[in-house]
């Protein structure tokens, strides 16, 4: 390949009356000397500027593998975040279904209850109904009897204890 110096370092030698006239062949060398010089520069600047970009393509590649360990480890969170979540979800129907059940089983027992306290109310009630019957079959006797005695206030007592 020429260089630039050997291309202004040409000379021709003169060939008599049918040779070319020396001006018009050291502008011509001239051009061709401006011509690969340029094509010599674009090289050089094509060549540093394909270097620059193998350095940046090293820096990109370094990043682009530090983000890609990046978003792998955001992918693992990410599913351990969607286990938890589904654990969560799990948890929270479960302890929906216990709500319920106890609710059911606590209202069951309150039912009892009532109806316990009911029965023992009415069972009460009977008894004292007939305490009271009793008490004045007692006292109508009496009367006719002719005894004497505080019945009527040993009744009120008696009401007022069942009534407890």
């Amino acid at each position: 390949m020429l260089t630039v110096k050997e291309i202004n370092e040409v000379s021709f030698g003169k060939a008599g009356f049918s040779g070319y006239r020396p001006e018009d062949v050291d502008n011509f060398i001239d051009q061709v000397a401006a011509s690969f010089q340029e094509l010599i520069d674009e090289r050089d600047a094509a060549v540093k500027q394909a270097a620059d970009l193998a350095v940046l393509n090293t820096e990109i590649a370094g990043k682009n593998a530090d983000a890609q360990r990046k978003l792998a480890i955001l992918a693992q969170k990410i599913e351990a975040y969607r286990q938890e979540e589904e654990s969560i979800k799990e948890a929270i129907i479960n302890a929906q279904r216990m709500s319920k059940d106890l609710m059911k089983e606590a209202q069951g027992e309150a039912d009892s209850v009532i109806q316990e306290a009911r029965s023992q109310a009415e069972a009460k009630l009977l008894e004292a109904n007939e305490e009271e019957r009793r008490i004045t079959l007692i006292m109508h006797k009496r009367k006719l009897l002719g005894r004497p005695g505080n019945t009527r206030s040993r009744l009120k007592q008696r009401r007022m204890n069942w009534k407890k």
